[in-house]
Formats: C-alpha cells, sequence, structure tokens
C-alpha cells in the first residue's frame, strides 16, 4: 500500500510555512513547487489565478475552477462542458451514462469536476466546498472499495483513471497540508490512488498511439514522485519514464508532429509537454533525454499551422481552438522563437514566418501561404492546409488529398469538424471522405489504400504541392494545388479508373455563407452578402454538373461542427462528371478578387497539363508536368495585363 514518508509531510509542510512567513507573492513566486495557497476571505464572485502547481500537480486544470461551477455542485448539479447539466440529487452512483456519450464519461469519471470545489474552497475559504468536496470523495472512495463489475466505458476507461489520479493526488496534498484532509479519507485516498496506479501499470491500460498515452504514462510519474516512500514507487516510475520515452518517439512523428493529423491534439498534447518540462524543472524530476528536444522540434509544426488570425484549423478530429489562450504557458518559447511569437499572436509580435511552402512528410501535411508583407494586414495572407498522406491514427479522418483554405481573414473552405466519438452515421460521416475538400468516386462511406506526397516547392511568390492517391479501388486520383499569389488558388484534379465512374469534386463552405451556383461558376458571399469566394472551373468545353447540399440526411452530407456534440447545417458544393478519364481545373479567387471577372482555360498536354488565368486583367500561365510523379515540374508565367479581349 501507498504511505506518505514522514519526510514527504514534513518537507511539504514546511514549504507552506516558509512562503507565508516570507510575504511571497503566491500568484508566481519563483519556488511555488511545494507550496499552496491558504484560505482567503469569502467573497461572492471572486476571480482568482489557478492554485499553485506544487509537486502535486503536472496539469494546470486540477487547479483551474469558478465560482458558478463550485455552485452548482453544492446543489449537486454536474457540469460537463459540452453537456446539459446533470442533477444528481442523491450523489453519484458512479456507474451514470446519462447521455451514451464516451467524452461525457470521461470527463466525469475523471472527476474533474470536483477540481472546481478545491479551487473555490482555496480561493474563497467558505467551508460548505471544503464539506462537498469531502462528501463527494467519501462517496467515490466507498464505491472503489466495494467489488463492482469493471467497467472499462466509464469507472475504469485507462484515460479517465489517468486523469482521476492526477485529480486525486493534487487534491490529496493540498488538502493534506492545509491540515483539512480527515484521517480515515486520507488512508481510504490512498488505496484509490494505488489501484489506479495498479491499473495504469497493465499493458492493457496504455494507449501509447497517441494523445491519451501522456497522460497515463505522466499518472504513473506522477503517483511514483508523491508518494517515494511506497514499496511500487521506483517501479511506477521506471515504468513510467520508459513509456514517456516511447511516446516522444513513437507518437510524435519524425517530423515533430502529433500524429493523430490534428492541429488541436497537436496542441492538447504540446501544451502538455511544456507543463510537463516546467513541473520536472520545478521539482527536480527527470525526463527522458530526448524529452526537451522533442518539445523543441514540435515547435515548428505548430508555428506553420496556424491560420492568419491565430486560430487552428479543423482538420481531422478538431474542434475550435486557438494557441493564445495558452500564451501564459508559451512565455519563454515567445521569448526564444519570434517565428512562433508572431503565429501565436496573429502577428502581434515577433517575426512573420518566412517559409511559404513547407511539408511534414511523415505526417502528410503540406502548408502553403502568400509572402507575408508590411503593405497588408497579416490576417488577410492566405494560406492551404492540405492532407497529402494516410490516417495515422484512430483520430485521423478520411481526407485524402483535402485541402483547407484560409484567406482575407477567415477560413473559406473548411473542414466539417468532429461532431462525435460514438459509433454511428454521426461518426461516419464526420470521420469519413465526403465531409471533406477532395474528390469522391461513386459518393463512397469509406475508402482505403494509400496517399503520397508530391512535389513541394516556393518560388518567385507563388508556392505549390501535389499528391496522388489510390483510395477508391482502380482508381487513381492526382491533385495539384498552386497559390498564385494572395486570394488565388489553381486546383487540378485528374482521375483515372478500369471503368467510368461518377466523380464528384466537394467544397465545404464557411458557416453562414449564402451560394449562388451554375455549372461553370459558384460565387459565395459572406453573411453581409459581401462577396468572399468563387469557385470556377475550366470553361474548354468540360461542364460539369453542379449541386448544393446542406444539412442533408440520407445521406448525410451539409454539416458542419466547430464544437464537440454540436452539429449545424452548412453549404457544400459539388461539381460532377462521369468517365473513366476525369479532370478538374479550379479557380478559387477570394477577398479582393472574389468578385473580379475570371476566365480559366485549360489544355492537357503530352506530359501534363497547362491553365492559363486572366483574374482581373492580370494573366498567369502554369504549367504542370508528370503531376505527382517522377520528374515532376511546375512554372509559372506571368504577365502584366490579358490579351486577347480576356
Amino acid at each position: 500500500m501507498i504511505q506518505i514518508g514522514y519526510r514527504a509531510v514534513l518537507a511539504s509542510l514546511t514549504s507552506v510555512v516558509l512562503l507565508t512567513a516570507t510575504g511571497c507573492d503566491q500568484s508566481s513566486p519563483p519556488d511555488l513547487a511545494t507550496a499552496v495557497r491558504k484560505p482567503a476571505a469569502s467573497k461572492a464572485n471572486q476571480v482568482s489565478p489557478a492554485l499553485p502547481s506544487g509537486r502535486e500537480s503536472i496539469y494546470s486544470l486540477v487547479n483551474v475552477g469558478s465560482i458558478e461551477d463550485a455552485d452548482a455542485l453544492l446543489r449537486n448539479v454536474w457540469k460537463v462542458p459540452r453537456f446539459k447539466d446533470l442533477k444528481l440529487p442523491n450523489g453519484p452512483a458512479w456507474t451514470e451514462d446519462p447521455y451514451g456519450e464516451k467524452y461525457w464519461r470521461f470527463y466525469f469519471y475523471s472527476l474533474r469536476p470536483t477540481a472546481c470545489l478545491l479551487w473555490a474552497y482555496f480561493t474563497t475559504g467558505r467551508t460548505a466546498y471544503l464539506d462537498k468536496l469531502i462528501e463527494i470523495l467519501r462517496s467515490y472512495v466507498a464505491y472503489d472499495s466495494e467489488d463492482h463489475k469493471p467497467d472499462r466505458d466509464g469507472m475504469d476507461d485507462p484515460h479517465a483513471m489517468a486523469f482521476r489520479a492526477m485529480v486525486l493526488v493534487n487534491t490529496f496534498w493540498k488538502l493534506k497540508r492545509s491540515g483539512v484532509l480527515p484521517e480515515d479519507l486520507e488512508k481510504k485516498m490512498l488505496r484509490s490512488v494505488e489501484r489506479i496506479a495498479i491499473e495504469l501499470k497493465s499493458p492493457t491500460n496504455f494507449q501509447g498511439g497517441y494523445n491519451h498515452g501522456f497522460t497515463e504514462a505522466l499518472a504513473l510519474l506522477l503517483i511514483s514522485v508523491n508518494f517515494p516512500d511506497s514499496r511500487s514507487s521506483a517501479e511506477y516510475g521506471s515504468l513510467a519514464r520508459g513509456r514517456i520515452e516511447d511516446l516522444i518517439r513513437y507518437a510524435i512523428d519524425p517530423d515533430g508532429v502529433e500524429n493523430e493529423k490534428s492541429p488541436f491534439y497537436h496542441f492538447y498534447v504540446f501544451d502538455f509537454m511544456v507543463q510537463t518540462e516546467q513541473w520536472a524543472k520545478a521539482n527536480r524530476v527527470d525526463l527522458p533525454k530526448d524529452f526537451s528536444s522533442r518539445l523543441r522540434q514540435m515547435i515548428r509544426y505548430s508555428t506553420e499551422v496556424i491560420w492568419p488570425d491565430g486560430s487552428l484549423p479543423l482538420l481531422g478530429s478538431s474542434v475550435e481552438a486557438r494557441p493564445a489562450g495558452s500564451r501564459t504557458l508559451y512565455e519563454q518559447l515567445i521569448k526564444r522563437f519570434p517565428d512562433f511569437a508572431f503565429a501565436v499572436t496573429a502577428g502581434q509580435i515577433g517575426t512573420a514566418p518566412t517559409e511559404t511552402a513547407t511539408l511534414f512528410p511523415a505526417s502528410g501535411q503540406a502548408i502553403l501561404r502568400s509572402p507575408a508583407t508590411s503593405a497588408k494586414p497579416y490576417s488577410d495572407n492566405s494560406q492551404i492546409l492540405m492532407d497529402v498522406g494516410p490516417p495515422t491514427s484512430p483520430h485521423a479522418h478520411d481526407e485524402p488529398l483535402a485541402i483547407l483554405y484560409y484567406s482575407h481573414g477567415r477560413e473559406l473552405l473548411v473542414d466539417s469538424g468532429l461532431d462525435t466519438y460514438s459509433s454511428g452515421e454521426a461518426y461516419n460521416y464526420f470521420h469519413g471522405i465526403t465531409a471533406h475538400n477532395t474528390v469522391t468516386a461513386d459518393r463512397p462511406t469509406k475508402s482505403g489504400g494509400w496517399v503520397k506526397a508530391g512535389l513541394t516547392v516556393a518560388k518567385d511568390g507563388w508556392s505549390y504541392q501535389s499528391g496522388v492517391a489510390s483510395v477508391y479501388q482502380g482508381v487513381t486520383h492526382r491533385r495539384s494545388v498552386l497559390l498564385l499569389d494572395r486570394d488565388i488558388v489553381l486546383v487540378f484534379d485528374d482521375l483515372v479508373g478500369h471503368q467510368a465512374r461518377n466523380y464528384e469534386q466537394l467544397w465545404h463552405l464557411f458557416p453562414g455563407a449564402r451560394v449562388l451556383e451554375n455549372p461553370v461558376k459558384t460565387r459565395v458571399l459572406d453573411e453581409y452578402d459581401n462577396p468572399a469566394l468563387t469557385v470556377q472551373q475550366s470553361d474548354v468545353g468540360r461542364t460539369a454538373g453542379v449541386r448544393r447540399y446542406r444539412g442533408e440526411m440520407s445521406p448525410m452530407q451539409g454539416w458542419y461542427s466547430a464544437e464537440y456534440g454540436k452539429a449545424e447545417p452548412n453549404n457544400v458544393v459539388g461539381f460532377s462528371r462521369h468517365g473513366r478519364h476525369v479532370q478538374f481545373v479550379t479557380v478559387l479567387t477570394s477577398g479582393r478578387y472574389a468578385s473580379a471577372d475570371t476566365v480559366v482555360r485549360s489544355i492537357t498536354t503530352p506530359t501534363g497539363v497547362q491553365a492559363t488565368l486572366c483574374v482581373n486583367k492580370v494573366a498567369a500561365t502554369a504549367v504542370i508536368e508528370n503531376q505527382a510523379r517522377t520528374g515532376e515540374r511546375v512554372s509559372v508565367a506571368r504577365s502584366g495585363v490579358c490579351g486577347d479581349g480576356n
């Protein structure tokens, strides 16, 4: 059984006494590793910073809360983000599953809601919060001591257990140091922490292929560090460090990208790693030798993937997020990496990224951007994110050669989002191929096969990326994306099959868009009827069928989800052609060119395609040879004005 050594308790209590005696500012002293804030005088709507992290907490999320959420728990109302509040008049039975949703179960059984009571007690000094916290903890340890049926979808979910360990360790030490932890509850909490550690030690409860594994490994490390006199402490610590070493080697790919192909989850893990490094330094805890270097390697993708307005693309299993919310956490990184500072703050400080074509080959993500200039706000820059690799984890979506497009201050072509992790029609849609900006064959529900990156190049103000996919049986899809200039994009799709197929090129528009479509040119207006985007096909005798989708259910099409569990109807435009060999030559114009007269003409050459564009009386000719093949070349010739009356 885990036991607290006398020396550990004495050292912790001494730290509190010294900080109090010297009158240190406890919101940000340099040695808060073992401090805990004394209960303050009660104030009804007091706003306070997070509790000190201390040796007992790696993640800041266990040290924050709100009076509103704490007051709700006093009324036996449990608040879980994204879901309707749940009233439990008699307290938890610890078998609840009111919404049949994985995220609700994870959050509830991690005991995360109880953190607000801890925070509220030490912030306000009101004993009602402490009493309710102790009541819930007594209920939990009583259930945990019984021989209950294992519930891997609830109490025994490994991810929930790991977060629960972090909540319990943090709560235990903060209450213990303050002398308000009842002796009987102390012993039972220790037994519960030990049971979690034993479960997390099992290989079957280590999800080392993606973000869950980080918290599962760190929870074991936290237990080891905080209970050094336990007979199993050294074993837990050694196992945790070995797993962390595996995670930074395999769950973060050679490019420094978290392997779920999700900007949201990349930053989720990135933030946890930053906090882990800070905690380890403050408490003199050893981490694997490559931990810091791998964390620094993640900065390049973190810098490149952020949209110019500071938001994150919804690629893969992502929800709406802005890294600026972690700006305080990034304080040292912002000082050391000016391009990272520029991206996180949407150009407020730092230096603009200079790369205009970047491929992360291991993750299969490519980023194109127009050059940043002082003449235009950085938020108006054009940026493209293209998926040129296969799914790499359960959280990755099926989106071969799909693109997202940001320009003129907003995301114009969007990913449909996440919506849910629960199996069913919505999961199949949001994770499936038709929810993304790519070309489908015979409206598949799922693809397979392989996806590979082609050429990545930037020159003379333009940038280019190509890729090839064989994800539909008997079909090869090659796609080239050329960002010619801010607000001008050329997309060339070439599809060849063993037999004639029905192909549809899909464009998912931003929420609130209004669509004026025709077989060649689709104009998109924003919420105020201002021109925002034009999607135009080549007019050389290959008119496509066009269809608009919005909120359809049989099958699902035209839905968007920026928040987990919340989906809304959204406009999608599809251009269709039938044949064995089909091509789409598409121009996207936005911002200053959204309402401009545009002409695009294309011809197929023996080795590729040539497209001539005339946008607002400015002409360019692009030639692509050996598209997404060995020997691929692309060239762009610009002329001052359009000729031949165009």
